[in-house]
């Protein structure tokens, strides 16, 4: 029965795991510098929305951006670790495959 086996695309789920760390060297350096740079340049302006766009940096410099790309890092990580050990069954099923024939 086909329906009942598992198939991976080892090379397609490499590809992604690749497109997320790309992601994840690209989004890293706005968690740390680009909210606080972009808080003081608010300074010495006068708007009615400076104080909201003031408070919004606050709420957006806390810990939530670290926490999003140190939890991106981990699933990346172990993804990396399941694609790595699907190749790795499947060249030695191959390899089995090989000796049968």
């Amino acid at each position: 029965m086909a329906e009942d086996n598992i198939l991976i695309d080892i090379e397609q789920a490499t590809e992604a795991l690749m497109e997320l760390n790309r992601a994840i060297e690209t989004f890293e350096p706005y968690t740390d510098g680009f909210l606080k740079n972009s808080y003081d340049k608010l300074e010495g302006f006068n708007s009615d929305f400076i104080e909201s766009y003031k408070r919004l940096f606050k709420i957006l410099r806390s810990d939530s951006g670290k926490k999003l790309i140190k939890n991106l890092k981990g699933y990346h990580e172990g993804m990396t670790e399941v694609v790595k050990g699907f190749k790795e069954l499947d060249e030695e099923m191959a390899s089995k495959l090989e000796e049968q024939s």
